[in-house]
């Protein structure tokens, strides 16, 4: 492993993750922050996601993942599984680095779930081979996720009042929302 896999991985083993209670949410989802090697410093594998029916993050970027399944042994069984379904890549359990806090979007609109955030590092990811969930991937290089120059800010009206959004801006992507808020998580954890 890389000494950034190495020194992520201590830092999330030393603190304990926020999890939110069964209680509190009618289903659970994991997403990967999965981290490759690159000339520059690790790469982040952004996903955008398919138009779709329904699916309340319809057509946004995002990190890999997806629902529970009751037949996934545990939430990283749910994140190994949901990144090969999205993207082809496989991981080994101890590909994975740790887990961030749980997120909870708790909003009207939005299904009540809690989505268990993990962190791993792929030494060597391949190709990606998107599902038909995903219309397109980005690896973003993570010195970009925290500078200043990539972030903006997305106006959008809600309920008929205009609401405004931090974003990360990289090429022609916007992440925001759900995402921004794992990836700023992750930041804070490494700053």
């Amino acid at each position: 492993m890389s000494s950034f896999a190495d020194e992520t991985a201590e830092r999330l083993a030393v603190r304990e993750p926020r999890i939110v209670p069964d209680l509190e949410v009618e289903r659970r989802a994991a997403v990967t922050l999965v981290f490759k090697p690159a000339e520059d410093g690790p790469h982040g594998l952004f996903v955008h996601r398919a138009e779709a029916e329904g699916d309340p993050w319809s057509g946004h970027m995002a990190l890999p993942g997806g629902r529970a399944d009751p037949d996934d042994a545990d939430l990283i069984a749910t994140a190994q599984r949901e990144l090969e379904e999205e993207t082809g890549l496989t991981l080994p359990r101890d590909a994975f680095l740790g887990r961030l806090h749980d997120v909870w979007p708790r909003s009207r609109e939005l299904p009540s779930i809690a989505v268990t955030p993990f962190v791993a590092w792929h030494e060597d990811p391949g190709e990606i081979l998107p599902s038909v969930e995903v219309q397109g991937h980005i690896w973003i290089p993570l010195q970009a996720l925290g500078d200043p120059l990539h972030r903006s800010e997305l106006r959008l009206e809600v309920r008929g009042e205009v609401r405004v959004f931090p974003t990360i801006e990289y090429h022609d992507y916007t992440i925001w929302g759900l995402t921004l808020s794992i990836v700023d998580g992750f930041l804070r954890l490494t700053a």
